[in-house]
């Protein structure tokens, strides 16, 4: 497991996002999870 780490990611419109990333290792996997810090404004999130 890793610490919190703080992040800007940006969506298809220029908008920065504010996100927090941590990484978990499991035996045969890795595994991420990215979070924004404020609720997103969109109803629609695509990852590309």
């Amino acid at each position: 497991m890793t610490r919190p780490v703080s992040l800007s990611i940006s969506d298809l419109n220029g908008d920065r996002h504010e996100c927090v990333a941590e990484a978990f290792d499991t035996q045969h996997n890795v595994v991420i999870l990215l979070y924004p810090v404020n609720a997103l404004s969109a109803t629609r999130i695509v990852l590309t």
